[in-house]
Order: C-alpha cells, then sequence, then structure tokens
C-alpha cells in the first residue's frame, strides 16, 4: 500500500501459496484495511475462518483483508509463514521469532521489535540459501518485515 504522500510504501503484504493466485478486486475501507478477491489453485493458500477450508476444485475464490497496524502485519506474517509448507522446525523458529516481534509490539518497544524482524529477515535469508524457500517467497516476506521496521 502507498504512503499518503505517494512517495513510499506503507506497508506490503504478501497472499498466495506455492501455486497460481490473481487478484481482481482490490478495496480500501474508510480505516484503511485492504480487500482482495481473485481466485487461487494452491493446495496451502493460507485460510482462516474459510466457508470452504479445503480446496474445493482446480481453482477457488477467495478474499483476503489486510490490516494496518503493526500488529495485524505481524499476525499476517504469521499467516503467511503457517501457510508455507516449511519443516515444522523451520516453522517454529519463524513463528517464535514472529511471537517475539508480536509481544515487543504490545509492550511498546519499537527498538525490540525492530531488532526481532532483523532477526525474522536472517532467519529467512538462511532458508532461502539452504534451498528450503524459494527465493520469490522469502523476498516477499522480506519486503514486508522491511515495510513493517518502517512503520516502527
Amino acid at each position: 500500500m502507498i504512503d499518503a504522500s505517494g512517495t513510499g510504501i506503507a506497508y506490503c503484504a504478501c497472499l498466495g501459496g506455492s501455486g497460481d493466485e490473481f487478484a481482481t478486486r482490490v478495496a480500501l475501507d474508510p480505516a484503511g484495511h485492504v480487500y482482495i478477491a481473485g481466485a487461487a489453485n494452491s493446495s496451502n493458500f493460507p485460510r482462516r475462518a474459510a466457508f470452504q477450508p479445503p480446496i474445493g476444485g482446480s481453482w477457488d475464490a477467495f478474499v483476503g483483508k489486510f490490516g494496518v497496524s503493526p500488529a495485524e502485519v505481524v499476525d499476517s506474517l504469521m499467516s503467511e509463514v503457517a501457510a508455507l509448507g516449511l519443516r515444522p522446525a523451520a516453522r517454529w523458529v519463524l513463528t517464535n521469532t514472529l511471537e517475539r516481534v508480536q509481544a515487543a509490539i504490545e509492550r511498546g518497544d519499537s527498538r525490540m521489535a525492530e531488532l526481532m524482524l532483523h532477526v525474522f529477515i536472517n532467519e529467512v535469508r538462511a532458508l532461502m540459501l539452504g534451498r528450503r524457500l524459494d527465493p520469490a517467497t522469502g523476498t516477499a516476506l522480506i519486503a514486508e518485515a522491511r515495510a513493517l521496521m518502517a512503520r516502527l
């Protein structure tokens, strides 16, 4: 999402899985939440409070909502990590780090949140180097973490 000045990124998010996804509509509500509607054929597309939890056909429709507060962005990152299909240990490491970011944000400790986001970025890079995470997904996660750091 572009900031109010139109010169920078207010926040960004990655929505998708290992297959193909495309957005057909994007909308913004008065509170600043972004809604995205489209179609996906990824078996690991992130689903929360889904009307139809498992994939129901070759393509399924989706509607996603992205929050504007740092805590909502961290929550979105956690959902993305959960849907990546990583080995349990790798998923735990990333989730644990994001939980520490969340706790720091809740305490109002932006310096600790920023430090833990740097740790998260390095963990994502390590997974990419070890070929456990594809470069496009890793790069998107890093971009989200950096955009969040800019907002702290």
